[in-house]
């Protein structure tokens, strides 16, 4: 074997020992430092998503990943504009409206392969009509309107859902109360006669969708007893996507409260067959929780309610998101003295509990009064919502993210702020490891808000600090220090190995 000359081994093992020393300070410095990591990645410039006055209230993302979103214009009416890079660039808006007085509540679905469906209330002569568009092309073009077969004049919260490739669902609210709905499942050419889900009270909430197979669709929804006066929160199921319902189920034992309860309640499907659903009330000891519930039989039977958090102070508004094939996720924000504060926590099918609420933003110092959103890919967590209080600079449209599946949460970033806001429900797309957010944003020059997107890719691909606060029982932080602290040291421990069989190499 031909040996190397001695004094290249020389010089190889004064470099290795250089190495070293500077391993073992970069390790030491890392520790005494863990909390001050590299810097978050950014939120882009905000892009006007369409030169109309208006807000943008709605959002999805077909398969292609382009995203379509549904925009309230203040002087067109119901428009919808697209993008294909993850809300970098926005195409031509498309205006909707069937041409009423006004239109509003518009609301956007969207089947398995990506035929879109938007529908909206627009009233005309003091009658309201729900109208319903559809697309196959990713938003470029439009069918022309199609009223709903609704039937009183006065109707309101239109929501959509989907259990197949060609069909839509949509259930409305009628006289107040009362829940109708009508389906397609050839792709909007023709609709169902109404068929009514409920004719109690409904106490002004709006019925949500999940689909928990091929046609099969779940709606859930609150109903008050006019004669017992007690609240519940009821399912139906229908096998034949949406034409024909199940009779109700009963989520949830009935009971006694204010017309101030749950004006939402989302249900998911993790699985096929299965469903979490969460609600809120006020509990008759006092105070504010959030409930919830899981079906692994299709919404045949549900399990027992899971109480999630007892309230100190108001909750009213809350969104969730599937995580896994097993779990269900649920932000919220609860209104305290002075201001709100923004929680997380999961419910896994079958569970009796839910996971300890952890403190996404421990206190702010506004008011988070309009629906978040929660938006899940692999371990990542994005929490946006809009807050708004006695100075422009709390008035902001604010974004937490956590890392490790919601157990921790970086300090929150504000995408904008003061007079460039204006409050509102979030809105959010996502377009593979691209989160696009979506609001209005008030232009002092031209005195007018117009719908604008900020996006951000991949937001835990640089670390950060992470924020602690109450019900956070470890940061995190210290960890990351301490993990690079032995990384290095197990570095100076090779390092210091590799050297010793160098000399002793040397010497044989």
């Amino acid at each position: 074997m031909v040996q190397a000359p001695a004094r290249r081994r020389q010089l190889s093992a004064r470099g290795l020992r250089h190495l070293l020393v500077a391993t073992a300070i970069v390790a030491v410095a890392t520790l005494s430092a863990s909390p001050a990591l590299a810097a978050s990645a950014t939120w882009s410039p905000p892009v006007t998503t369409t030169s109309d006055q208006g807000q943008t209230v709605g959002a999805v993302t077909a398969p292609d990943g382009t995203i379509t979103t549904v925009v309230e214009s203040y002087t067109t009416g119901i428009m919808a504009v697209s993008s294909t890079d993850g809300g970098a660039s926005w195409q031509t808006p498309v205006a909707l409206g069937s041409g009423g007085d006004y239109a509003f509540r518009a609301t956007i679905g969207m089947t398995s392969t990506g035929l879109l469906a938007i529908a909206w209330v627009e009233s005309a002569a003091d009658v309201r009509t729900i109208w319903i568009v559809m697309s196959a092309d990713g938003g470029s073009t439009w069918s022309a309107p199609t009223s709903l077969p609704t039937v009183s004049s006065y109707v309101d919260d239109p929501t959509i859902g989907s259990s197949s490739a060609l069909g839509v669902t949509v259930v409305w609210t009628e006289d107040t109360f009362d829940k109708l709905s009508s389906s397609t499942t050839d792709g909007g050419t023709t609709w169902s006669a109404s068929t009514v889900i409920t004719e109690n009270l409904n106490s002004y909430g709006t019925a949500t969708f999940a689909a928990l197979g091929e046609n099969d669709i779940i709606t859930v929804y609150q109903e008050l007893d006019g004669d017992t006066a007690l609240y519940s929160i009821q399912s139906r199921r229908s096998t034949d996507g949406g034409v024909t319902w199940a009779p109700a189920v009963m989520v949830t034992d009935a009971w006694s409260g204010s017309l101030s309860n749950t004006r939402f309640n989302p249900v998911v499907s993790p699985a096929t067959g299965s469903a979490v659903v969460f609600w809120s009330h006020r509990r008759d000891e006092g105070g504010t929780a959030i409930f919830a519930a899981t079906s692994t039989d299709s919404g045949a039977s549900w399990g027992s309610v899971i109480e999630i958090v007892a309230g100190v102070g108001s909750i009213t508004y809350f969104d969730a998101a599937v995580v896994d094939d097993a779990t269900a996720a649920l932000v919220w924000h609860q209104e305290i003295s002075g201001g709100s504060q923004v929680y997380y926590t999961e419910v896994e099918l079958g569970a009796t509990s839910g996971s300890v609420p952890v403190a996404v933003v421990p206190t702010l110092s506004a008011y988070a009064d309009r629906l978040p959103t929660l938006t899940s890919f692999g371990t990542t967590r994005v929490a946006t919502w809009f807050q708004e209080g006695e100075v422009d600079a709390d008035t902001a449209h604010r974004t937490a993210v956590s890392c490790d599946g919601g157990a921790t949460w970086r300090a929150a970033t504000t995408i904008a702020a003061g007079d460039a806001v204006r409050v509102a429900d979030a809105v959010v797309a996502r377009r593979g490891t691209v989160v696009t957010a979506l609001w209005s944003a008030y232009d002092a020059d031209l005195d007018e808000s117009r719908p604008v997107a900020s996006s951000i890719d991949d937001p835990c691909s640089v670390a950060v600090p992470i924020v602690d606060g109450p019900e956070l029982a470890a940061t995190g932080a210290s960890d990351l220090g301490l993990a690079a602290f032995l990384a290095g040291f197990g570095m100076l421990v090779a390092g210091l190995a590799a050297l010793g069989v160098r000399r002793a190499s040397a010497r044989s």
